[in-house]
C-alpha cells in the first residue's frame, strides 16, 4: 500500500511540476506583437436590465482613444429604464449606436449575439459586458495592436475584479488569476479553449465560423465565449497582457452569489474539447491529490516523501510571483498560502454543487 501511495504522490508531483513549467514559461514570455495599423472597430456590449451600469460605465467606453469606432449597445429585451436611457444618450454621442432586440425566446446572450453582430459596421469586434470598466482610454487600441499581423484572428484579454478589503474579494481575485493563468498559457501553446466575454476581440470571420455552433446551442444559456474561442482554432489567437487593456468589473458580494456564478460557468465546460477537459482534470486531480497523499505518507515508512508538497508550494510561489506581477495583482502575494490552502476545501465542495441541476440564467 505504501509503495502505491508513494507512486501516486510522485505522479501527482510530476504533473504539478509540468503545469508549473507550462505556467512559468507563459508568464515570462514576451507578449505577441501584432499590427500597429488601426482599422475601424465595433465595440459591442450585450446587456439586459443594466440601467445602472449603463449610466455608470458608458462614458468610459465612449472615451476610448481610437481613430474610428462605434459603440454598439445591444439591449436584450430589457424591462428596466435602459431603453429610455439609451435613446437619450444616443442623441448626445454620435458614436453610440443602440440596438434593441425584442424577439427573445431563449435564456442567455447567444440569441442577441447572433442577431447583433451581423449589424455592426466594421469587421473587428471588441466585446465587453455592461459592468466592464476599461483600465484606460487605450483599452481598444492596445487590444487591436495585439491582433494578428495579417488577416482575421482572435485576441484574449484579461478581466480582473476590483479590489476590496474582504476575504471573499481576495479569493475571487485569486481564482480569477488562476483561471487566467490556465487559459493564457493554453493559448500560448496553441491550445486555447476559453476567454472572458468582458474583454474579447475577434474578427467577423471568426464569428461566422462560430455562428453554427452558437445557433445549435441557443437553448443553452452559457458558453458563447468558449464557442467563439473554439471556432477560432483555425485562426491565429493572441494574448493581450498590457495593463492598459484590462477590463475591470465589480466582484460578487456574497458567497451565495459566487456559487451561483461558478455553477453557471461550469456548465460551459461541455463546449471544451476532450483534450482540454483532460488537461483541466489532471490539474485538479494533481492539485487536490498531492497534499492528501503526502499527508498519508507521514504515517508510513517513507515520511520524508511528504516533503513533496512543501517543495511544490515553494516552486509554485515563484510561478505565482511572476504571474501576479504580469496581471498586476501583486497584493494577493501576501495571502497566497491561505488562499491555496482554502482551495483544497473549496474545490471539492464546489464539485458537489456541480452535480446539481445546471443553472439557466441570462448572465
Amino acid at each position: 500500500m505504501w509503495i502505491a501511495l508513494s507512486a501516486l504522490a510522485f505522479i501527482f508531483f510530476g504533473l504539478q511540476m509540468g503545469f508549473a513549467y507550462r505556467f512559468y514559461q507563459w508568464a515570462k514570455a514576451p507578449q505577441t506583437k501584432g499590427c500597429e495599423q488601426l482599422p475601424p472597430l465595433s465595440i459591442v456590449v450585450l446587456a439586459r436590465n443594466e440601467g445602472a451600469n449603463l449610466q455608470k460605465n458608458l462614458r468610459k467606453l465612449l472615451a476610448q482613444d481610437y481613430p474610428i469606432y462605434e459603440l454598439v449597445w445591444v439591449d436584450d429585451d430589457s424591462s428596466d429604464q435602459s431603453p429610455a436611457i439609451l435613446a437619450q444618450l444616443a442623441q448626445e454621442s454620435p458614436q453610440l449606436r443602440p440596438l434593441f432586440y425584442r424577439e427573445k425566446k431563449y435564456l442567455g446572450k447567444k440569441e442577441a449575439l447572433l442577431w447583433a453582430i451581423p449589424q455592426t459596421k466594421y469587421d473587428w469586434i471588441l466585446l465587453t459586458d455592461a459592468d466592464g470598466q476599461p483600465a484606460s482610454p487605450l483599452w481598444a487600441k492596445k487590444m487591436m495592436q495585439a491582433r494578428p499581423e495579417n488577416g482575421p484572428g482572435l485576441v484574449l484579454g484579461f478581466g480582473p475584479y476590483l479590489p476590496e478589503n474582504s476575504w471573499l474579494n481576495s479569493w475571487i481575485r485569486y481564482e480569477t488569476a488562476l483561471v487566467a493563468l490556465q487559459y493564457f498559457s493554453a493559448a500560448h501553446y496553441n491550445q486555447a479553449y476559453m476567454g472572458v466575454g468582458r474583454n474579447l476581440l475577434y474578427h467577423k470571420k471568426v464569428f461566422e465560423a462560430a455562428a453554427p455552433a452558437l445557433a445549435a446551442s441557443i437553448n443553452t444559456p452559457s458558453g458563447d465565449d468558449d464557442i467563439l474561442v473554439s471556432a477560432a482554432q483555425n485562426f491565429p489567437i493572441h494574448n493581450c497582457l498590457d495593463p492598459k487593456a484590462f477590463v475591470y468589473s465589480a466582484p460578487k458580494k456574497t458567497w451565495r452569489s459566487l456559487f451561483r456564478q461558478k455553477r453557471r460557468h461550469y456548465s460551459s465546460s461541455e463546449f471544451y474539447q476532450n483534450t482540454t477537459k483532460w488537461m483541466l482534470a489532471l490539474w485538479s486531480a494533481s492539485f487536490l491529490g498531492l497534499p492528501f497523499f503526502c499527508l498519508a505518507l507521514c504515517f508510513g515508512p517513507f515520511p520524508y516523501l511528504a516533503l513533496l508538497w512543501p517543495l511544490r508550494i515553494l516552486i509554485f510561489y515563484r510561478v505565482w510571483q511572476k504571474t501576479l506581477l504580469t496581471l498586476e495583482q501583486e497584493d494577493l502575494w501576501s495571502q497566497l498560502f491561505w488562499t491555496e490552502l482554502f482551495a483544497l476545501l473549496y474545490y471539492p465542495f464546489m464539485a458537489l454543487q456541480f452535480l446539481r441541476k445546471k443553472p439557466s440564467y441570462w448572465k
